[in-house]
């Protein structure tokens, strides 16, 4: 490259750069320019010849590499053989000094005696962490640097070919890793044993210490409360057992808790004997003694009990039956009360202590009847003298019950009585409410209200007012209906008070009846006042509205020019469209006219504002279409003299570019020339139109101004003068330079094309045959030339012939000089072809050997070089960047080498051709086998080299990403030791394999909490997020690791060993940092979580602190600037609203705090209890400023207010003394719009006044401080508001009419003027004398149609004035009548002349247009003649296509034509009728489309059948070359010999072979129909092609043959190899499926019923895969008999396979029968254990319902308790069948011999036992209670008999007495 100036290049000069570049080859390299650089700089330049010379380069850059190869490359393996010695004795000392060490080290490390004491043991522990950080990391280093030299000795090895590199026994990197991998056991082990010892010594130490402080406070503590309870003692009352009851408790509570500490205290004995203590003598002494104690303390406190329990027992009856009689009495004296309550309220509250004290009376009866029952049965303690202690217990319980009975009836007559006063006293109160609510409404719904009101807003109020109240009523309805019937009930209920009752609601009914109809007249009223304002308010409205139109019409009137026309019209348009909108509105306000009450006080004044209002827009509206018409005219003119001025411009420059344009000489020039000249003729047209715009619009304007009509005519003649020239111009410089042109393209052609071919001749005649490669290749690239350039040159000749003719047509003087020219040229091209059909045989003879010769040497060249640098091939690289680089060049040779073999190929096929037995055939041989030998030897070193290269490189890939992880992981280890040290947390690290330098032990420190700030958090938080994704990243990397370690692995790399090592390592510290950095997160989520509290918290408290010093601050300020003060409060509040989202937020985050750490709770509460408490103060300061700013604001706005009212009603009195009377239009305009405007001011500010009233009323409400003299300011401006309206009135009434009478004259003289205006236009008579010239006459006396239409309505509208005018009796009257007159007989004038000139020039239209018509016809019909006439012949099918589509297009176009025709002769036969108009012209224009037409219709026939002949022919080629195209295709993939090595691969080939074949023959066979039939109708129609035809359907039909052909061989081929592949896939998948089947039958049978059954199921699905598996089986076992039958071959492979398949078979089915009986049995088994259990639980209930009976003790309870014990009988007997169907499943299975008959036949024998014993108890208990009941029986007798026996006693006492 260096021999080359890159800087004198070109990429626009290519010719030169190619010759630059041969030149250079040539003196530089010696190769010789074989190729011109005018034949490479083509398109296409010849491939040979490219080829050829490009060959040359690499056989003369080969020889230049060949130098000192050699002899470089031996100096450079002898140095690297010597640096490789060297490296093998360094790596034998250092391995041998390792090996030592860690001998020497793990001896040290297995001793593993201790001391038996705390202190010695942690200054063994202290020597071990020396050796671990000072000792041990420099061998870790040293024997990483072994590794990586073993390494290097390897590489550098095998990079030179040599043996691999064998240390000496026992120094191999793997012993090396073993010892190793020995001593960091040791060290493990040794760390443990000392961390253990420690421990240990630690752990007893502590139990010791804490043994003998428990047991010295245990020893104080019972001996004190021994000595408390011995000195305790309590008398009978209650209040000394009650202290003797609470010391009891105390003492049991204290003594129970402290058994748990007796407890411990024996656990930490127990623990120091175990862990052979060596103090433990004492410490079983203490134990002693604390147990002893312990022991007299619980009988003291057991004996103390049992006094207490008697005594309490006593006083609680006692207690009881005495609360109880209180009770009683207080109830008792509560209901025989006479209050039963006088209001209503009064007797609520009497019945609800009622209900209460009802509720605890029935309450009260349970607990009553009970307590009186244990009082009864309890037995009180006896005194010393054998009595009771306390009587007070018996007279209770007879006293209680007859008192209980008197309260439950007092109770029911106290219930009666108080509903019943309840009622009525409801019904009074609820007739008084309704009488109270009625009035009040009755009041407010007076009428007097509404008198004074006449301002919209206060009626709309009072109708939403009244509606409301309406409904009120409406509501209270029901209510009203209720309290009626309510007090109809009572009165038949109640005597006493029935006349007032009725009286009540007399008085109801009356007065509702008198609101309803007070409400009905009031709603009335209000709809028609609602009416009214409605109707004054939008005619305010309307009013202001006209008279702001109105004044905006004068607006512009003087500054009216064409720069502001636009701007103004399109202001106008806008106020046009607001008119007509107000039309709408003021058609409504009549509509609400008549709604009106004509009652009431306002219907006058609305009548006359109407009236009013529709005047004021009539003339509105007169004066906006006035202006809108004028406007408009205005603007047309202004933009048609600028439209003129512009295209006038542009035809001069034109004129002037043109005329300066002269006759060329060359043909560059002239083509040049013509081109502008193009592009002014594009420009013409494109400014043709713009031209006929513009004198349209000249035309139409001068129809709608003639005042302005001689500028525009003017402007229009000179505009057309100087188009008409600008196109003579034109066309007369055009056709000259045309001709011209077309004579200089010819000769420059001719001459052209002989300096070409006489070009490609040169040297044709030199040549002669010779073995010369680089003349016959300058012969091959001259012919190649001359051939592919023939076409194009008789082509370029038959095109200049034809020029030739078209030049004789229009040239003829220049004709022979043409001539001239086209003999010499014939001459030359003759002469050419000649001489090169001679010369391409001589070429043919020399091209082949001559290429096979470069082909061998080019790669023999190439395949020499290339094993040199093979075989010495040294690289010795240590790094992974140089192995990278080295095994990418090596794929490039490989790739290289895969390209080259082509040419191989390509050499070996085609050399044989060419051995003889002469010399230069048999060196050809003897080199092409040189060649053959060369390539063997040279891919079997790429192999060998790849494989080197690889291995190399996936070793050094992964020692770079073990390194990469280790340093991820040390740093990750450094953060966890700083986190865990700054959050206080300790982590047992035994297990924790970290790297050697790396102190484990620095992250032990106190357990204390987090002192850091929040952003120290975050920020170790943020670190702790990265340094978690680094572990996710991490492990990723470790995965990858493993993975090329496997890889490298299953190539048996020599450093196996020390991969897996690595790759164990560095997963399991990954997986134990993963943990580490989870713990590190929840501490750090912790910590941040309670600092953030706090940090919003104090931020919360500041911003309330700063609000509050706000909302402190003074109110009295200057008034200024009070909005701008009440503004800030207001944004004040609204930022306090908004905090309180923040103030929430924060107690959130507090109680989610409390809720996740409850040890914050109490700091949490406080700080949250703070900011609750500044926030209230805030709020309450913040209301009391609120206040104090909008008391200000309102007084001083109201004050503002009414000094500008004051100031607006000085200025309109000014105004309205000011104005004057009107002496003309303009001035009476001005006055009444100004008096208007003033009017509608007052009405507006009437809303201002009422909103005074309503500020000052609500000021007197509040009180505030300058009421008064605000209301004196709003009484005083009220006043002088009222006195303004009446003048503006009165004055305004005066202009209004004024202004009428000087608008009528005004208006009919503009009238007249325009009439005389258009009646000189009517009276012209031009028709015109084209189209042209008739539509634009028709379009300006349409214009003046139209103008006439409008002013009809004007015209109407003056006289309509001007009558009214008369009738109102002006002093103009008879003036006004005769102005009248004379307008109505010009307007009649008008409307005849106008009619007349209409129908004159319709009838020129119609002539004129159908002339026109006639035109455009016959320039269609020649136009489309034309295109028929030629003869065109398309060159393929698809110009064919268009061809035909194009003419389809044309004939049906012309066809329908005929139409068009015969729509002129029916306009030209109606116009005949009507008048005589252009009628000659007519009928011989109409002829001569007939004639022409027909003769086009025979054209397009002609035309037709050529191109329909012509597109068959190619639609049946293309046809053809499509299906031979096809068949080839298919061909491809038919003949394919690729089948599939696998099952998957020939399914999917056989699938997609079937579906190939099927779409194939389809498809072909519709492709062959299609082709042979076109092909048929073809030579049947006679085509000019039939024999081509013919042929080209012959050759297709049998290449469709062979086809199918090859598609049947292939099937076949296919079928075969898949049934074979098949069979062995399906076999060795059943093989492995029994034998999986058998494997997964377990041995377990279950270890519970549930379990077994789960199992037994299972087994069944087992099973039915088997059946499943059977029809498998036998399915392969016929596959295997037919493939031995169909294929021998495959017999003995057949017979084995099937018979391994037999044997599983059968081994499956015995071993699955076996495993399912042992289930069933094994079921049967549970489930009878699981029948005796539930029979046992039975009974055990039985058991427990019997002896949980409750003890007799009166006859009624013995015989209830003997009811239950027959239920019990009864159970007992239903179950006896269970137990039967028990025994008899346990016997049927003894029976069958189960293989646990022994225990089934136990259990049975437990559950007979069991059975017979419950019904043994049974009947004795049974027996124990009848004897009872007979007892119980007797005594009951024995107590009736001793009372019967007491009565007759008494009774006979009372007798003797008696007598």
């Amino acid at each position: 490259p260096d021999v080359i100036n890159y800087e004198q290049l070109s990429a626009d000069r290519p010719l030169e750069n190619l010759q630059q570049a041969f030149t250079v080859a040539d003196e530089c390299f010696g190769i010789a320019p074989l190729l011109d650089a005018e034949d490479v700089c083509v398109d296409s330049p010849d491939e040979k010849s490219i080829m050829t010379y490009v060959a040359s380069y690499y056989q003369s850059f080969s020889k230049l590499k060949a130098g000192n190869v050699v002899e470089r490359r031996i100096g450079k393996v002898m140095n690297d053989i010597m640096d490789i010695e060297k490296l093998m004795q360094e790596y034998d000392v250092l391995a041998s000094d390792l090996l030592k060490w860690i001998r020497i080290t793990i001896a040290n490390l297995s001793e593993k005696e201790f001391e038996n004491n705390l202190d010695g043991v942690q200054r063994q522990l202290a020597e071990f962490k020396r050796y671990r950080t000072v000792d041990k990391p420099p061998r870790y280093t040293e024997k990483g640097n072994l590794e990586e030299k073993f390494f290097t000795i390897q590489s550098k090895l095998r990079s030179n070919n040599r043996k691999a590199f064998i240390p000496k026994e026992g120094k191999i990197i793997s012993d090396i890793n073993k010892n190793w991998e020995r001593l960091e056991s040791a060290e493990h082990d040794h760390e443990q044993a000392i961390r253990q010892e420690i421990l240990r010594q630690e752990r007893l130490e502590r139990l010791a210490d804490k043994f003998m402080k428990k047991a010295d406070m245990r020893t104080q503590w019972l001996t004190d409360n021994i000595r408390l309870i011995d000195n305790d003692i309590f008398n009978d009352s209650w209040s000394s057992v009650a202290a003797a009851l609470k010391k009891q408790e105390a003492f049991e509570a204290d003594v129970y808790e402290y058994q748990k500490r007796i407890d411990a205290m024996e656990d930490l004995v127990q623990q120091l004997s175990i862990g052979n203590y060596h103090a433990l003598g004492p410490i079983q002494i203490k134990r002693q003694n604390v147990i002893s104690l312990w022991n007299e303390l619980l009988d003291l406190i057991k004996n103390r009990k049992g006094k207490l329990d008697q005594h309490v027992e006593l006083h609680d009856h006692v207690q009881e039956l005495g609360d109880f009689a209180d009770w009683s009495h207080d109830v008792k004296n509560a209901l025989e009360s006479e209050d039963y309550g006088t209001e209503l309220h009064d007797v609520e509250e009497l019945i609800q202590k009622n209900t209460i004290l009802e509720n605890e009376i029935l309450a009260q009866e349970e607990p009553l009847t009970k307590a009186v029952a244990e009082a009864k049965s309890f037995e009180p303690p006896l005194n010393d003298d054998g009595i009771p202690i306390n009587d007070e217990l018996s007279r209770g319980i007879s006293s209680l019950p007859h008192l209980y009975n008197q309260i439950l009836e007092l109770l029911y007559v106290r219930k009666i009585r108080l509903q019943d006063s309840r009622q009525l006293l409801q019904f009074y109160q609820n007739v008084d409410d309704e009488l109270d609510w009625m009035k009040e409404k009755e009041l407010s719904l007076s009428l007097s209200d509404l008198s004074k009101t006449n301002d919209y807003s206060v009626v709309f109020h009072k109708l939403h007012s009244h509606q409301a109240l309406e409904a009120e009523v409406n509501n209270h309805e029901t209510i009203l209906t209720n309290i009626i019937d309510s007090g109809k009930e009572l009165s038949s209920k109640k005597d006493y008070a029935a006349d007032v009752i009725l009286g009540k609601i007399e008085e109801l009914e009356n007065t509702w009846d008198d609101l309803c109809d007070i409400i009905s007249q009031r709603k009335d009223r209000i709809a028609e006042m609602m009416s009214m304002q409605q109707f004054l308010s939008e005619a305010d409205y309307l009013e202001g509205q006209i008279s702001l139109h109105t004044g905006l019409l004068s607006h512009d009137q003087n500054r009216i020019d064409e720069v502001t026309i636009d701007s103004i019209l399109k202001r106008h348009t806008n106020l046009q469209l607001e008119v007509d909108n107000c039309k709408d509105q003021v058609q409504l306000l009549d509509d609400m006219s008549n709604d009106l009450n004509p009652n009431d006080q306002l219907f006058e004044i609305a009548i006359d504002r109407k009236t009013i209002i529709w005047e004021k827009f009539e003339v509105l509206v007169g004066e906006v279409n006035h202006r809108h018409d004028r406007l408009i005219g205005l603007q047309a003119l202004f933009r048609y003299l600028s439209e003129v001025e512009i295209v006038s411009s542009w035809i001069r420059d034109k004129q002037a570019v043109i005329s300066s344009f002269e006759a060329p000489t060359d043909l560059t020039e002239a083509e040049m020339i013509l081109q502008r000249f193009k592009g002014f003729e594009r420009d013409i047209v494109a400014y043709q139109d713009r031209y006929n715009n513009v004198i349209l619009t000249g035309n139409e304007l001068i129809d709608q101004n003639p005042d302005n009509s001689d500028g525009i005519v003017n402007a229009q003649n000179k505009l057309t003068d100087e188009w008409i020239q600008l196109l003579l111009l034109n066309d007369q410089k055009k056709d000259q330079l045309a001709m011209l042109l077309i004579l200089l393209q010819l000769l420059y052609e001719i001459d052209e094309v002989k300096n070409w071919i006489a070009s490609k001749g040169a040297g044709l005649n030199s040549f002669a045959y010779t073995i010369d490669p680089t003349a016959v290749l300058q012969m091959q690239r001259q012919l190649n030339a001359i051939e592919r350039e023939a076409p194009a040159i008789e082509e370029r000749i038959n095109d200049l012939e034809v020029k030739r003719d078209d030049i004789a047509e229009d040239q003829p003087d220049k004709l022979e000089l043409v001539n001239e020219k086209l003999d010499s040229l014939y001459d030359v091209w003759d002469d050419i072809q000649s001489l090169a059909h001679n010369q391409v045989s001589t070429v043919g003879k020399c091209s082949n050997v001559q290429k096979l010769i470069f082909d061998m040497e080019d790669l023999q060249e190439w395949l020499k070089f290339h094993l040199a640098q093979l075989n010495l091939g040294n690289d010795i690289l240590n790094t992974l960047p140089e192995i990278e680089k080295l095994l990418a060049d090596h794929n490039e040779l490989l790739e290289e080498f895969k390209n080259r073999k082509l040419v191989l190929d390509r050499i070996n096929e085609t050399a044989p051709m060419h051995f003889t037995d002469d010399t230069v055939g048999r060196d050809l041989k003897q080199r092409l086998d040189e060649i053959n030998r060369d390539w063997n030897d040279l891919g079997c070193l790429c192999n060998k080299r790849k494989a080197f290269l690889v291995q190399n490189q996936q070793y050094l890939m992964f020692q770079r990403d073990c390194k990469y992880i280790e340093g991820i992981l040390y740093k990750q280890d450094v953060f966890l030791a700083e986190a865990m040290t700054e959050l206080g947390m300790i982590h047992d690290d035994k297990s924790t394999n970290r790297p050697n330098n790396v102190d484990t032990q620095s992250v032990e420190s106190s357990n204390t909490e987090s002192q850091m700030s929040l952003p120290d958090l975050l920020e170790l938080a943020a670190r702790q997020k990265d340094y978690t994704r680094g572990i996710d990243s991490c492990i990723q990397k470790v995965a990858q690791v493993s993975q090329l370690a496997k890889f490298v692995l299953a190539d048996d790399h020599y450093t196996k060993s020390s991969l897996v090592e690595r790759t164990a390592t560095l997963s399991d510290r990954v997986e134990q940092n993963r943990v580490y950095f989870t713990e590190v997160a929840v501490g750090l989520d912790k910590a941040i979580a309670l600092q953030k509290f706090y940090q919003r918290g104090n931020e919360l408290i500041d911003w309330i602190n700063e609000k509050l010093s706000i909302a402190s601050g003074d109110t009295d300020v200057d008034p200024a600037y009070i909005s701008r003060l009440l503004q800030k409060h207001c944004t004040f509040e609204a930022e306090l609203v908004a905090t309180k989202n923040e103030l929430n937020a924060v107690n959130e985050l507090g109680e989610s705090l409390i809720h996740s750490q409850p040890d914050l709770q109490h700091q949490v509460d406080n700080h949250l209890t703070q900011i609750q408490d500044r926030w209230q103060m805030l709020m309450d300061a913040c209301c009391t400023r609120s206040k104090l700013l909008n008391d200000r604001y309102n007084e001083i706005q109201f004050i503002r207010v009414v000094d500008d009212l004051q100031a607006w009603m000085s200025t309109a009195e000014v105004a309205l003394a000011n104005t004057e009377g009107g002496k003309d239009l303009a001035s009476c305009n001005t006055s009444l719009a100004r008096l208007t405007s003033l009017e509608n001011d007052i009405t507006t500010r009437k809303g201002r006044f009422d909103q005074l009233d309503g500020q000052v009323q609500d000021f007197l409400q509040m009180d505030h401080h300058n009421a008064e003299d605000m209301q004196d300011l709003y009484e005083s401006a009220s006043q002088r508001y009222e006195a303004l309206k009446s003048p503006v009135r009165e004055q305004k009434r005066r202009m209004e009419a004024s202004r009428s009478m000087h608008q009528f004259f005004r208006d009919i003289d503009d009238e007249l003027s325009w009439i005389e205006d258009k009646l000189q236009q009517l009276q012209s008579e031009e028709i015109g004398n084209n189209l042209y010239e008739v539509h634009v006459l028709r379009n300006v006396h349409q214009n003046i149609q139209n103008e006439i239409n409008i002013h009809e309505q004007i015209l109407s509208d003056v006289n309509q004035c001007g009558n009214k005018l008369i009738a109102e009796g002006s002093p103009f009257s008879e003036e006004i009548h005769h102005k009248m007159d004379i307008l109505q007989d010009k307007w009649s004038e008008l409307r005849n002349l106008c009619h007349e000139r209409d129908v004159l020039l319709q009838q020129s239209c119609r002539a004129h247009k159908l002339l026109f018509d006639i035109e455009e016809v016959e320039g269609w019909i020649i136009e489309k003649a034309a295109i028929l006439v030629s003869k065109d012949k398309a060159k393929d099918q698809l110009r064919a296509m268009v061809m035909m589509k194009n003419h389809e297009i044309l004939e049906q176009s012309v066809k329908g034509y005929s139409h068009n025709i015969q729509v002129l002769h029916q306009m030209a036969q109606a116009i005949f009728n009507d008048s005589a108009i252009k009628r000659q012209e007519i009928t011989k224009a109409l002829d001569v489309v007939d004639d022409s037409y027909n003769s086009l219709l025979i054209l397009a026939t002609e035309r037709r059948n050529f191109i329909d002949q012509l597109l068959q022919f190619y639609r049946y080629n293309a046809e053809v070359d499509d299906m031979e195209q096809w068949i080839n295709e298919r061909e491809i993939f038919a003949k394919s010999e690729d089948c599939g090595s696998t099952l998957e691969q020939i399914l999917r080939i056989k699938e997609r072979f079937h579906s190939w074949v099927t779409v194939t023959k389809n498809t072909g066979l519709n492709k062959l129909q299609d082709v042979n039939l076109l092909a048929d109708q073809l030579i049947i129609t006679d085509h000019p092609e039939a024999a081509t035809i013919g042929d080209w359907k012959s050759g297709i039909n049998h290449l469709w043959e062979r086809l199918l052909e090859m598609i049947d061989n292939r099937m076949i081929v296919i079928e075969n190899i898949f049934f074979i592949r098949n069979h062995y896939v399906d076999s060795n998948d059943l093989l492995y499926r029994l034998k999986t089947k058998e494997q997964c039958l377990p041995d377990d049978l279950g270890n519970n019923f549930d379990s077994t059954e789960c199992l037994l199921h299972r087994h069944h699905l087992v099973l039915s895969d088997i059946l499943g598996i059977e029809t498998e089986y036998n399915t392969v076992k016929e596959s295997a008999a037919r493939m031995m039958e169909d294929y021998p071959d495959e017999n003995e492979a057949v017979d084995e396979l099937q018979s391994k398949i037999t044997d599983a078979w059968e081994l499956l089915l015995d071993k699955s029968q076996w495993r399912k009986a042992q289930l069933q049995q094994t079921l049967d088994l549970f489930k009878l254990l699981l029948w005796v259990e539930n029979h046992v639980l039975w009974i055990n209930d039985m058991y427990e319902d019997i002896n949980n009976l409750e003890e007799p003790s009166n006859a009624q309870m013995c015989a209830k308790a003997i009811s239950c014990m027959e239920v019990i009988k009864e159970e007992i007997e239903g179950c006896t069948v269970k137990f039967g169907q028990t025994t008899e499943f346990g016997n049927t299975l003894i029976d069958q011999h189960h293989y646990a008959e022994k225990e089934i036949a136990s259990k049975l024998k437990v559950l007979q036992q069991v059975q017979d014993d419950l019904k043994s108890d049974w009947e004795l208990h049974y027996h124990e209670l009848t004897l009872t009941l007979g007892v119980l029986n007797l005594e009951d007798d024995m107590s009736q008999g001793d009372k019967w026996l007491t009565g007759l006693e008494s009774n006979a006492i009372t007798d003797d007495n008696y007598k």
